[in-house]
């Protein structure tokens, strides 16, 4: 037997089957096998899915995509139709980030994939040799037109440092990351918009965002600086103070550590890039990404944790993502080991400061001026439920979506950043990537559905925090 790949698109009606492959079925599972997140899975009929975190179905659009993903179909389990009719259809896989470069069967021009299925226009040849090399034109595979409304187009990529490859694809580890799929505390049906939503609830004495600033009763701390990169963005110094306090909280609520600010540096990225012509490079995904952090610090004292606020691809797609560097001073030491047993690391959260939880409604063409232009929800906000309305909340629009609202991320227009910080600093010390998650297969601790709760830990298994503390020496 043959394996068939099946994608809808947001046409309900069109259906499109796609090449069988020629490779034989494994011996079938049992029909009541247990689903975990990740599994490759099918019923009695050809047809292929990946099973998300959030219990839902995701289509493979074509043999192409699923190979940008997968080496074979050995890992395929066959469940029970039933089964796999109770997990509802999420939407259609995207091709992973990094892998390959595409075009439209009717459009020349030639996209890189970033994550969440964001297609960017490579537009000269020379950054398509530099990204994928002299013999880029054979990694170019064709989107049929069908195909296309699965993917968003973004900014186009006008300089190879525009996009870092090697962070794409680490951060599309999985198809779960790459569709940013979270824990669902939602019918599976689709629902109307919500009515509108009470006001959320006052802060109690175990929530970071309450008031004042929370201190470690075992007097641990982690030395850190924050850098902004002014090309993208230029907070005010009182806004830049509210998020320190938040993610200070959080840390220490959920590690019993002090995040101890130092010093802020404002520069321009790309003018301090074009100064550091020998500078070393970072050892990150992104390769250069922090090439002009190691030149700031040459002749200043490091830190142990660098929030560094800047809006390349990977963080504005995610939101952050973590990185390091090995220090080239002989006297640093970092008190907290990472996974890598490394205690000259300093380590980087790379973090969009716009990011904001339940946004509605915004243009951010503008990075350093975001727009509000819409009274609905637009380009796939409100969890891709447009024409949601938007509301007013914590100084900026969000959707119109009661649970969201009142969840700890919606309660301020810093509380999504801080969380965010906090939960790249964690990714330094759990060693299986996404499923260090809160809520994730390899979080094994129990964890609530609520999210509320699943946001007050930084979306990070409350083991992970353990390990952090575990970490610290003298």
């Amino acid at each position: 037997m043959s394996y068939w790949l099946v994608a809808t698109t947001a046409i309900v009606w069109f259906v499109f089957v796609g090449i069988p492959s020629p490779l034989d079925l494994p011996a079938a599972s049992a029909g009541e096998v247990a689903l975990t997140a990740g599994s490759l899975i099918k019923g009695s009929l050809p047809a292929v899915y990946y099973y998300g975190s959030d219990g839902r179905r995701y289509v493979f659009p074509n043999e192409k995509t699923y190979r940008t993903w997968y080496d074979d179909f050995a890992s395929v389990l066959t469940i029970g139709d039933t089964k796999l009719a109770a997990a509802v259809i999420g939407g259609n896989v995207t091709y992973r980030p990094g892998v390959k470069l595409v075009k439209v069967t009717t459009d020349p021009k030639v996209y890189a994939v970033s994550g969440g299925g964001v297609l960017r226009h490579v537009v000269t040849e020379a950054i398509a040799v530099a990204l994928y090399g002299s013999r880029w034109a054979k990694d170019v595979e064709d989107i049929p037109d069908a195909f296309f409304v699965n993917y968003t187009v973004g900014a186009p990529i006008t300089a190879a440092a525009d996009y870092q490859r090697l962070a794409e694809l680490a951060f599309a580890s999985t198809i779960d990351a790459d569709q940013r799929v979270s824990i669902s505390t939602k019918p599976q049906t689709p629902a109307p918009a919500p009515p509108l939503a009470p006001a959320p609830p006052g802060p109690t004495t175990t929530q970071p965002d309450a008031p004042g600033n929370r201190t470690s009763t075992t007097g641990k701390f982690v030395r850190t600086d924050i850098v902004v990169d002014t090309d993208s963005f230029n907070p005010p110094d009182d806004a830049l103070s509210e998020f320190a306090r938040i993610a200070n909280n959080i840390l220490v609520l959920r590690a019993d550590t002090e995040m101890r600010f130092g010093t802020t540096y404002r520069m321009s990225y790309r003018t301090a890039l074009e100064q550091c012509r020998s500078c070393p490079t970072g050892q990150d995904p992104g390769g250069t990404v922090l090439t002009p952090l190691m030149n700031l610090y040459a002749n200043a004292p490091e830190p142990e944790f660098i929030i560094f606020f800047r809006g390349d691809n990977v963080s504005l797609t995610y939101g952050g993502y973590a990185a390091s560097y090995q220090s080239a001073h002989a006297s640093f030491r970092n008190r907290f080991t990472s996974a890598r047993g490394r205690t000259n690391d300093v380590y980087v959260s790379v973090s969009d400061w716009g990011h904001r939880f339940n946004i509605c409604g915004y243009d951010r063409t503008d990075l350093r001026n975001p727009q509000h232009v819409s009274d609905v929800a637009i380009n796939g906000e409100c969890r891709n439920r447009p024409g949601t309305p938007c509301v007013l909340q914590s100084g900026y629009w969000q959707c119109n979506d009661a649970e969201a609202l009142s969840s700890f991320y919606g309660r301020s227009g810093y509380t999504f950043a801080a969380a965010t910080a906090v939960h790249e600093l964690m990714h330094q010390f759990g060693s299986d990537g996404v499923y260090n998650h809160y809520g994730a297969s390899g979080c094994t601790v129990p964890t609530s559905s609520d999210l509320d709760t699943a946001q007050a830990y930084a979306v990070i298994c409350p083991v992970v925090f353990d390990l952090f503390m575990g970490s610290y020496h003298e």
